[in-house]
């Protein structure tokens, strides 16, 4: 919504400034020009055409074509009142190097179809801004193949904008599919979209660097393919922070092989993933994420009553991803517990697990094959039906600070997967002085333990985490003690180093760390002092 009053500031500021010709258009065709296309044949860079309130058909309000000038087409009353109805044909194509300052902003684009690709909007070599719309029921089917790729949005080699967007009921080839370049998406919804014989039920992401901020997978559906929320593959570079998938599911009958991840998939890229959540989706292998030949980093997140035939929640094949602050809770089991496992880990796959927990899955907990070789460190694996571990791994309770006991969620059934005063899962309650798990204290005698906390050694929850790119850090001391504090990214390097040797007295402290030369990724903060030390997971999302 921030970047939604930048345009209407900037649209009404050319108004009434000069610097730009404004153009009028209305549905019937009785503005200056008789449809959208003829306003932008007479449009240069910087001008906008005001589309008013009603339902756009027909010849010059489909098959859109910018030409290469940075315009703004916006209607006004927004996209319940403003609809362009494509009749069957595409809406949209930029292929001129338009740059972000053309925007299409205010719109409903919907029941457009093409044979191959792109049916609401095709983009190529272009990056224009997308602002305020709905992509709704644009269809792709090209013969016997039944399928295709991006039947909402087809994006080949451009670097588009996309502010608070929702994409829905797309069929053939799912909701929008992006190879090469790039994709800034904020604030956007995929509802309902269908892919046949394709990846990305939702959002499909080949060779392409995104950035994904606040987006919704929700029904979103595969059949012969990975990904039914979304899929990335290739040389593809994403930061994920925020995100809801929820629900999605790829065909079921389609086992092993490349096929999987109901929730995500990931073949060959590792992206970033913070602060996500996988709920009840459905995968032949993954129900919540499936990778192959991929190291994605995930922190900060939740699945919830996922489903598959390998692997309920996760399901790896030569994949070794970092997972922190992970909760894996409970699997789903209505159809079948042949999955084994909440965590599959096969073919060469040896992830690294630290401060996760997995607990109460229907299944067994974590699974290895004799190739795969899982870390994992500050721990809580805990009644999980089939067994805590299973196959290659063996039982790794009373290990590098692993424990089996009850995490004590506040309200499972609820949806809430905070911690209780009293859970082994909080920094104060465990050897590793770390919090285990997505979330942290959210009910019980919070109060007592906040007194507790003030009287033994502890960091404290960074906030705010993710962060960009200042957070603070904070921590208690039972007595005056020399400290050290220091920043270290997953390799091992040191990064920066906040307190050095300092003598601090007893009580709290808070420590501000600016990240602003730092990358994007995950860091891991740690507190030394003479008799304790303590650390904590930050991510880093610019």
């Amino acid at each position: 919504m921030h970047i939604l009053r930048i345009a209407l500031f900037l649209v009404f500021a050319m108004i009434s400034s000069g610097h730009a010709t404004v153009l009028n258009v209305n549905a019937n065709g009785s503005g200056e020009y008789p449809h959208i296309q003829a306003a932008i044949a007479a449009a240069t860079d910087g001008d906008t055409i005001l589309a008013a309130p009603g339902t756009y058909t027909g010849t010059g309000n489909r098959n859109i074509d910018f030409g290469g000038v940075d315009l703004v087409l916006f209607g006004a009353a927004g996209p319940d009142s403003t609809v362009i109805d494509l009749e069957g044909e595409r809406g949209f194509h930029f292929h001129g190097g338009e740059t972000r300052a053309a925007i299409v902003q205010g719109f409903t684009i919907m029941n457009g179809f093409h044979y191959y690709w792109g049916a609401g909007m095709l983009i190529e070599g272009s990056s224009p801004s997308l602002i305020d719309l709905v992509l709704d029921s644009n269809d792709i089917d090209y013969g016997d193949y039944l399928g295709g790729d991006g039947a909402g949005i087809q994006c080949n080699d451009g670097y588009p904008l996309l502010d608070n967007v929702t994409i829905q009921n797309s069929s053939g080839g799912g909701g929008m599919h992006c190879v090469g370049g790039g994709l800034d998406l904020r604030n956007a919804n995929f509802y309902s979209n269908r892919c046949i014989n394709g990846n990305g039920g939702g959002l499909s992401l080949a060779n392409t660097a995104a950035v994904l901020m606040h987006v919704v997978f929700v029904d979103n559906y595969v059949s012969e393919g990975s990904g039914g929320g979304l899929y990335c593959g290739g040389d593809s570079v994403i930061e994920l922070s925020d995100i809801l998938f929820e629900e999605n599911e790829t065909d079921q009958h389609v086992v092993g092989g490349g096929n999987g991840g109901g929730g995500m998939a990931c073949s060959g890229c590792s992206p970033t993933l913070s602060d996500v959540r996988f709920l009840r989706n459905l995968g032949s292998a993954g129900g919540g994420m499936a990778c192959w030949n991929s190291s994605p980093t995930l922190s900060n997140t939740l699945f919830y009553k996922n489903e598959a035939w390998y692997g309920h929640h996760l399901n790896l094949f030569n994949s070794s991803p970092t997972l922190s602050n992970v909760t894996f809770a409970e699997t789903g089991f209505e159809w079948w517990n042949y999955g084994l496992s909440s965590i599959r880990c096969t073919y060469d796959s040896s992830p690294i697990l630290s401060d996760v927990i997995v607990a109460f899955s229907h299944v067994a907990g974590i699974l290895a094959d004799d190739t795969s070789y899982p870390s994992l460190s500050c721990c809580d694996v805990f009644g999980n039906e089939g067994g805590n571990y299973l196959g290659n791994l063996p039982d790794q309770t009373g290990l590098n600070g692993n424990i089996s006991d009850d995490p004590l969620f506040c309200d499972p059934p609820g949806m809430t997967f905070t911690l209780d005063a009293n859970s082994p899962c909080l920094p104060f309650n465990n050897d590793c002085g770390a919090q285990i798990g997505a979330f942290g204290l959210g009910c019980g005698d919070m109060t007592g333990q906040v007194d507790h906390a003030s009287k033994e050694f502890f960091l404290l929850q960074v906030y705010p985490n993710p962060f960009n790119p200042i957070t603070e850090i904070r921590f208690s001391l039972p007595a005056a003690e020399r400290v050290t504090l220091a920043v270290f990214d997953l390799s091992g390097r040191q990064v920066a180093v906040l307190i050095s040797g300092e003598d601090l007295a007893a009580g709290h402290h808070a420590i501000t760390w600016d990240a602003g030369t730092a990358p994007s990724g995950v860091y891991l903060c740690r507190l030394d002092s003479g008799t304790h030390r303590a650390r904590q997971k930050m991510v880093l999302m610019k």
